[in-house]
C-alpha cells in the first residue's frame, strides 16, 4: 500500500484535562520547529506534529471527553483522573533497526546527535527518552538523512523529570536511580551511548 503518511499516537495521560504536559510532546516540538524551520541543517531533523488533543466520544445526544471518570462512571474510587488522547504526527521514516545497511544507521546517528545538541544549545530543551524508536531514517532525494522523534518525555535542562519512560534500557544510570532527578544534557548522551 505505499508509505505511511501519518502515525497515530494513541495514549492516556495520567493527568488532567487542564494540566501543561498533556500536550508534552507537540509543545517540545513546535518551539524546535519555530526556531529550526528556516535553518537548512536542522530543517526536518525533528519529527512533525499535525494535530493533537483529547479523544470525545459519544455520551447520549452529546459528546464527551474520554477520560476515566467517563469510562467508570459510578464506580467508586477512581483515584487518579486520566484523560484519553491522540497525537498524529508526519511520517518520519523508518527506525534505525530496519536501515538497509550500517551507513544509514551512521547517519541517523550522527543526524541525532545534532539535532539533540541544537535542541539544547538554542532552545534548552532535552530529549528525555532516547531509544531505537526515537531516531528514525528518511529517505531523501539527496540521500538519507535522520529524524529525531519521539519528544513524550522532553523537558527543559535543569527540570526534573515529568514521569519515567516505558523504555528504560536506554536511560541514564543516574535518571536510573532517582527518576525524578533534575534532568541534563549528558542523560541524553549516555542514553544515546547505549543506544550505539
Amino acid at each position: 500500500m505505499g508509505r505511511p503518511t501519518f502515525l497515530i499516537k494513541d495514549v492516556w495521560t495520567a493527568s488532567g484535562s487542564d494540566s501543561v504536559g498533556d500536550d508534552q510532546e507537540s509543545t517540545f516540538l513546535n518551539v524546535l520547529h519555530s526556531k529550526f524551520d528556516n535553518f537548512s541543517e536542522f530543517g526536518g531533523r525533528f519529527s512533525q506534529v499535525v494535530s493533537t488533543g483529547p479523544v470525545h466520544i459519544s455520551h447520549g445526544d452529546t459528546f464527551v471527553t474520554d477520560s476515566i471518570t467517563t469510562a467508570f462512571a459510578g464506580l467508586p474510587n477512581v483515584s487518579q483522573v486520566c484523560q484519553h488522547r491522540r497525537t498524529v504526527v508526519q511520517w518520519a521514516g523508518k527506525m534505525i533497526s530496519a536501515a538497509d545497511n550500517p551507513s544509514q544507521v551512521v547517519v541517523a546517528v550522527a543526524d541525532a546527535m545534532a539535532a539533540l545538541n541544537a535542541a539544547y544549545v538554542k532552545c534548552n530543551v532535552l530529549h528525555g527518552n532516547i531509544s531505537d524508536r526515537a531516531i528514525l531514517i528518511q529517505q531523501t532525494t539527496d540521500g538519507v538523512k535522520g529524524v529525531l522523534a519521539e519528544f513524550d518525555y522532553a523537558s527543559y535542562a535543569g527540570d526534573s523529570a515529568v514521569e519515567t519512560p516505558e523504555l528504560m534500557i536506554f536511560q541514564s544510570i543516574r535518571s536510573l536511580e532517582n527518576p525524578r532527578a533534575i534532568r541534563m544534557p549528558l542523560d541524553d548522551l549516555e542514553s544515546l551511548l547505549y543506544l550505539i
